[in-house]
């Protein structure tokens, strides 16, 4: 049985990036074939020509989640000082706005908080293991206008940087972001740029946009070695009828779906389990039997094609090894802290039942091979960092 110290490796501070590239498409693509386990080394602007050496009919699928301005300061009716991390919206009436939110001291059940150059006031209701909710008493119109003007950018812990507000929320935002909601960047989509999503689309390639609002299920830690033990927190997503059309078509014409970062390859996963195995973790197909994984993505789209409104659920999905991956061929993504979820999903998908690779643990891994040789090439990591093709 794996377990969190199966996931970790060493990685030189120096090799963590606290700030973007200046042009976005111009940081390193280091592109992995988990069919045979070898890698090479690029720059993410050369993507087209590398898609279209494919040779195969590709769409991308992006995560058009718009990052909120999460942090506020707040004071307790004492005078203490309480920083406030907005996490997901529970609840929306004329007059209150619930949600769920960490707060850096923790908060009493019934204590109030007030928060400067405001008249917005919100009070503690309830408290779980890693969070409190708070009911802040605020029209929606007044809570987003107040969010806009004084949270600030919820950059992780990790990045260090002196970029000022108004740069950071520029710069930790995908260009194609619709829809706010998420309290962290979907980072593999900080490398694309409108020109070169315009070079995609002339090359033959189309995009589909759906919407994972990132949360705690995404960036929080695993705090038990064994992963069975881990519950992921619940995240929203949803996909519009125009963009679950043209899923539809993808999976039914047998296009190959490349995903762009993790939260889309989870809203994908979670949207085949939800539509074919009535929202359980789907079990593995044994690999030889391609033809059943053929049908059933089939099936999905079919069944896609029929729904007459917006497609909205929630997941708790937790993909690691040897879970099947169904809707996701290949997948662009950056590099993972250790430990994390996000790099027990790219072992994963970079290891049987999904191709011929075999994972025992990460450091002896083809890809954890591949992030050592990463690591000697001085690439950058995490959020701000560079990037990775997987296909």
């Amino acid at each position: 049985m794996l377990t969190l110290k199966d996931f970790t490796y060493q990685l030189p501070q120096e090799l963590i990036a606290h700030e973007p590239e200046t042009v976005r498409d111009h940081c390193r693509l280091l592109v992995f074939n988990r069919q045979n386990g070898h890698w090479s080394h690029h720059r993410f602007d050369e993507l087209p020509s590398l898609l279209s050496g494919l040779e195969e009919e590709i769409v991308l699928v992006r995560n058009n989640s718009k990052v909120i301005p999460a942090r506020l300061q707040a004071k307790k009716a004492s005078g203490g000082q309480v920083e406030v991390f907005l996490v997901r919206q529970l609840d929306s009436q004329a007059q209150t706005q619930t949600w769920q939110c960490l707060t850096k001291p923790g908060l009493k059940v019934g204590q109030s908080l007030i928060f400067p150059n405001s008249a917005i006031t919100a009070k503690c209701a309830e408290i779980t293991e890693y969070s409190r909710r708070l009911i802040f008493q605020a029209t929606p119109t007044a809570f987003n206008h107040f969010v806009d003007t004084y949270g600030h950018t919820p950059i992780p812990p990790y990045i260090h940087t002196h970029l000022p507000e108004a740069q950071l929320r520029e710069v930790y935002q995908t260009t194609y972001a619709q829809t706010s909601g998420s309290v962290a960047a979907p980072t593999a989509g900080l490398h694309f740029t409108p020109q070169l999503m315009s070079t995609l689309e002339k090359c033959g390639f189309s995009f589909i946009d759906v919407t994972l609002h990132v949360s705690l299920g995404t960036f929080l830690g695993i705090k038990t070695n064994n992963l069975t033990e881990h519950h992921m927190h619940t995240e929203s997503y949803s996909i519009d009828v125009p963009n679950m059309r043209k899923l539809a078509h993808a999976l039914t014409t047998n296009q190959k779906i490349l995903a762009i970062g993790t939260t889309a390859t989870r809203t994908l996963e979670s949207l085949y389990s939800r539509i074919i195995c009535g929202n359980k973790l789907c079990p593995s197909i044994d690999q030889s039997l391609t033809h059943d994984l053929n049908y059933y993505r089939k099936l999905c789209g079919e069944k896609l094609a029929q729904f007459p409104q917006p497609f909205v659920a929630e997941t708790d999905i937790f993909l690691y090894p040897p879970v099947r991956f169904h809707l996701t061929d290949h997948l662009i993504t950056n590099f993972h802290l250790p430990e994390s979820t996000l790099l027990m999903l790219v072992a994963a998908f970079t290891s049987q039942p999904n191709c011929n690779l075999t994972f025992t643990n990460w450091l002896s891994s083809p890809l954890g091979t591949a992030y050592q040789d990463a690591i000697a090439h001085k690439y950058r990591f995490f959020s701000f960092g560079d990037a990775m093709l997987i296909l």
